[in-house]
């Protein structure tokens, strides 16, 4: 009796099983080939150890100051997690942290957490005094789930703040806190602060994507200059964003079809909107009256080192620096400091 494996039978069966097998395999391989090809990783001070990856923060972890390099650090943070990746941030290195940092940073994480199956993130602090101070005393840790311990909350601070609504009650504390601060008594400075923060406040509600702009804003203190440092970030569209949909409605409305607008550079959308260009046909101001309005206020020299950056665009007023990044920003940041 022959054994069972040297029937024809059997040998048919094996032979289409192996093809079988080997289909598979070779499918299994091509799906995951395109899959690691496409995801290109820029930020190359990353260590890997089996489904986890640390990643070393930026020395000067800033996105006024260093846009590049963090824009390139974020972007590889969102590729390691949607691969499914643990993520340890190790900013033990940072010497400078500022607080667009700060606020970008959690309004990411709220991203990630949304958008992604999976987002585990953990982290140190700076080993820098006064940078693990500012991160600390921020109020980072009430968005967030930790075991740290927070250090005694800084006068000088102006702990975060979020919302997706117009909050009076928060653009007449920040004002307060200005004031106290810069030791003013002048009523028109708290009006400025305060108009400005409702501005910014209305403008990511109405240039939200179906109602769900947030932002975000802090303030500090800088006893050296003597001045309080302003941050604003929302998450609604962004300003080159809102400003070719306002050229084309305006082509629209002089030709009475949609016609190819031509456009430039992100970094010259946000300096028309700055100086208030681009009407529609209503008459309505680019994003109301709050990014005139402050830049207004910059040219008087009422407040300097005003920096906004949107989407691919960054804009240094003050030193007329404007280039387009290489990584999109996602939101809208306005940082500037009122002397």
């Amino acid at each position: 009796m022959k054994k069972l494996y040297q029937e024809e039978k059997w040998k048919s069966h094996s032979s289409k099983r192996s093809e079988t097998v080997l289909k598979s395999r070779s499918r299994t391989r091509r799906g995951r080939g395109p899959a690691k090809k496409s995801a290109i990783y820029t930020y190359p001070k990353v260590w890997k150890h089996k489904n986890s990856v640390r990643i070393i923060a930026p020395t000067n972890f800033s996105l006024v100051e260093n846009p590049e390099e963090m824009l390139n650090f974020f972007h590889d943070v969102r590729l390691y997690l949607q691969r499914g990746d643990k993520i340890f941030f190790d900013m033990a290195g940072i010497g400078k942290m500022t607080t667009d940092a700060i606020l970008y940073m959690l309004s990411r994480f709220e991203n990630y957490k949304q958008q992604l199956a999976r987002c585990d993130i953990s982290g140190n602090v700076p080993d820098n005094e006064e940078s693990r101070n500012i991160f600390i005393q921020s109020g980072f840790y009430s968005y967030v789930r930790t075991t740290s311990r927070s250090l005694k909350s800084n006068s000088d601070i102006l702990t975060v703040q979020s919302g997706t609504r117009v909050e009076p009650s928060i653009a007449q504390q920040v004002a307060r806190f200005a004031r106290a601060r810069i030791g003013s008594t002048d009523r028109q400075i708290s009006k400025s602060i305060y108009s400005t923060m409702i501005e910014c406040m209305a403008n990511t509600r109405n240039h939200a994507y179906k109602d769900s702009g947030k932002w975000w804003l802090m303030a500090a203190f800088r006893e050296q200059s003597k001045a309080v440092h302003f941050t604003f970030l929302d998450n609604g569209l962004t300003i080159p964003t809102t400003v070719k949909k306002s050229m084309k409605e305006y082509v629209t409305h002089l030709a009475g079809t949609m016609l190819p607008v031509r456009t430039n550079q992100d970094c010259g959308l946000i300096e028309s909107a700055l100086k208030g260009e681009f009407r529609t046909k209503t008459g309505m101001l680019f994003r109301g009256k709050g990014l005139p309005k402050i830049y207004e206020y910059s040219t008087n020299e009422d407040i300097k080192n005003l920096v906004v950056i949107s989407h691919n665009g960054y804009v240094d007023v003050g030193s007329g620096n404007s280039h387009d990044l290489s990584k999109q920003f996602y939101g809208t940041l306005l940082s500037w400091d009122f002397v």
